[in-house]
């Protein structure tokens, strides 16, 4: 698939108004507690925020660790869970190349982002999710570079620092920008990341040719077999970069990675596009289910909320 910008297009989003892009930190906090005072409704409602360090008493456990204060406010009896009995070790990757600029935006605003800032608010509502969960988090933003690579950790400060640098790429505005080399990143991640890891890759996956694609697909297999377990969100606009819906007028299609320009009408190659799209699509579905990959469509139009939803459920898997 190779990566391309229709520039004219706004997608809609129905994000309220009142958040906007200032603090990352901030913003994610409320759309993660909105979405966590929701769980009493929905089906995810084993999830509990506010005992995150906590697990409930069984009878002839020992008695030493129980919060007695908790008691006395909910009349309930829960041991502390310490540290090392949760801690996930998760490293999120987030694809910063041309592409992921696509929809260009002249203004910032989370209810129509860009893919890049999509999946920095995306990472920012997990991030909220694991330091709630006392996980260790690790970030590292590339393309063909790696521009930022974080240690391991789960403290305060250290997340505060991460929300610091991922605010600083949502403002970045660029023309043009490189490709991305999302196979070596994979593969550096499963040979320094320590033990069983939750491996976590935002990207549109465009790759510029099928030797890239293979690459991309050994990139996979590796980290399968190094134990990881890995997570993609697939940010795409689905429905102009999927199915090539952008009306019937001729275009101006600018590629954002230095392809260049050139003009066309979308009769003329809508039907190749969607073929070629779908084939790559059912191809890397198929990888993802032959090495136990979950796969995330993650349509820029809709709701961050899936994005919490899907990693609930998984890191609920992980840590039984």
């Amino acid at each position: 698939m190779h990566s391309g910008a229709f520039f004219y297009l706004t997608p809609m989003y129905t994000l309220p108004e009142e958040y906007a892009f200032g603090s990352l930190e901030w913003l994610s906090r409320q759309m993660m507690d909105g979405f966590v005072s929701g769980l009493h409704k929905s089906p995810y409602h084993g999830f509990s925020v506010e005992f995150s360090e906590h697990k409930m008493y069984n009878p002839g456990e020992s008695t030493r660790h129980i919060d007695w204060k908790l008691f006395a406010k909910t009349d309930r009896l829960y041991t502390k869970r310490y540290e090392e009995e949760t801690n996930l070790k998760c490293r999120i990757l987030i694809d910063t190349s041309g592409s992921m600029f696509y929809p260009r935006r002249d203004t910032i605003n989370p209810s129509k982002p860009n893919k890049l800032q999509f999946s920095l608010l995306s990472a920012a509502m997990l991030m909220q999710l694991f330091m709630k969960q006392r996980d260790a988090i690790g970030l590292s933003l590339f393309d063909e570079n790696t521009h930022y690579e974080s240690n391991m950790s789960g403290t305060r400060t250290h997340h505060r620092f991460l929300m610091r640098e991922m605010e600083q790429w949502l403002k970045l505005s660029t023309n043009t920008r490189p490709t991305a080399r999302l196979a070596d990143g994979l593969h550096r991640v499963a040979e320094t990341q320590s033990k069983r890891s939750l491996i976590i890759v935002f990207s549109d996956f465009f790759c510029a040719d099928e030797e890239e694609e293979h690459s991309l697909f050994d990139a996979f297999q590796h980290i399968a077999y190094n134990n990881h377990d890995l997570v993609l969100y697939q940010t795409r606009d689905w429905e102009t970069e999927g199915d090539f819906a952008v009306g019937n007028n001729p275009l101006k299609v600018i590629g954002m990675e230095g392809e260049g320009e050139i003009k066309l009408s979308p009769a003329d190659i809508q039907q190749a596009y969607q073929k070629r799209s779908k084939a790559f699509q059912s191809e890397f579905i198929s990888h993802c289910l032959r090495y136990g990959i979950d796969l995330v469509d993650a349509d820029i139009q809709q709701d961050y909320l899936k994005v919490l939803q899907r990693m609930l459920v998984k890191r609920q898997k992980i840590s039984v």
